[in-house]
């Protein structure tokens, strides 16, 4: 299966995805994914006919950030974690320092996409599209979208994540495989 692909075809249709990729390109050094919900729900629109939403939001985790230059008719503020939010007329964009990811800090370890996707609060979100490769990447990720199961993938940024929407992990888990009509393991 070339999830890649999967991807791309869901992916392209938004021409906020393209904009966004010049966006990050510019603004940054070094490599660059794209990570959360825009990823894995363009994959699993293109596998299993679940629509996503036309409303965009786009996180980027950049390897070696650089100051930003904001693009005409954008401005820029912070986001509730202290990163840099793009904010466009019709959509939003996450600018993440790798040296920035709270799982990554809280253990202390080597900043890595790798280590960014082992600490994602449920498996599904374990998933990243490599920018300067075009390239998804995410063995997790994409076990539980081929399994079609959410869980939780680290119960510690699950429990963090759960706290700021009010709710409890199981809730996350269940509101993702609900919307996703995938299975979960509680």
């Amino acid at each position: 299966m070339d999830y890649t692909q999967s991807f791309l075809r869901v992916a392209n249709t938004y021409p906020e995805f393209r904009e966004a990729l010049e966006i990050i390109k510019k603004n940054s050094k070094g490599k660059a994914w794209l990570i959360g919900g825009f990823v894995c729900r363009s994959i699993i629109q293109d596998l299993y006919g679940v629509p996503m939403s036309k409303d965009v939001d786009l996180d980027f985790i950049i390897e070696k950030p650089q100051d930003i230059v904001v693009p005409d008719g954008w401005k820029i503020e912070k986001n509730s974690y202290g990163n840099p939010k793009l904010i466009g007329q019709s959509f939003e964009i996450d600018y993440v320092p790798l040296n920035n990811i709270h799982f990554i800090i809280r253990h202390n370890l080597e900043p890595s996409i790798e280590n960014f996707l082992l600490g994602t609060p449920l498996n599904v979100q374990s998933i990243a599209f490599d920018i300067i490769t075009n390239k998804v990447i995410g063995d997790i990720g994409l076990k539980s979208i081929q399994e079609k199961i959410v869980a939780i993938n680290d119960m510690e940024q699950a429990r963090h994540r759960a706290e700021k929407k009010g709710v409890v992990p199981d809730d996350l888990v269940k509101d993702i495989a609900n919307q996703f009509g995938f299975k979960t393991i509680l």
